[in-house]
């Protein structure tokens, strides 16, 4: 018997059955806007905190610490741009593999007094530790390294 094998689950992957029954089922019931103050909207909303207080919990987290964004871009954009609300500038360390939509956020935050280095990566896409070491600083407010590149 041929056996399909599939290997970029880094862009996207097949759900467990369950949990894509278990997401129709909440989604037939649960369409409204949960921002909506109307009662399907509200009934919404407490659907959407109990999945994040069970996610929470099995992540190990305070539920008010567990955040949902549209994708990967989003939570990059809210992580690096949450770096403007500190009282003063300091570095951001960046591997020179960061996918596009981190190097243009830091980007903008160089250009208003950030300072950004890269941490070079070795031909297997792993980053340098000593460098990383010897960059890092008491000011050192981010430092971004991809887990799994999104080039196959």
């Amino acid at each position: 018997m041929k056996k399909n094998l599939y290997f970029d689950c880094a862009a996207t992957a097949l759900y467990d059955e369950a949990i894509i029954k278990n997401a129709l089922e909440k989604s037939l019931c649960f369409f409204a806007n949960p921002s909506s103050l109307h009662k399907k909207g509200l009934e919404a909303k407490q659907c959407l905190e109990a999945c994040r207080e069970k996610a929470a919990k099995s992540l190990e987290i305070p539920a008010e610490q567990l955040f949902f964004t549209s994708g990967g871009t989003e939570a990059n954009q809210i992580a690096i741009l949450s770096l403007l609300t500190r009282p003063s500038k300091g570095s951001i360390l960046i591997s020179a593999i960061e996918h596009p939509a981190v190097r243009e956020q830091v980007k903008m935050l160089e250009s208003s007094g950030w300072s950004v280095q890269t941490i070079p990566v070795n031909t297997e896409g792993s980053i340098n530790l000593r460098s990383l070491r010897e960059k890092l600083s008491a000011d050192t407010a981010l430092v971004s390294v991809m887990a799994v590149n999104n080039e196959t």
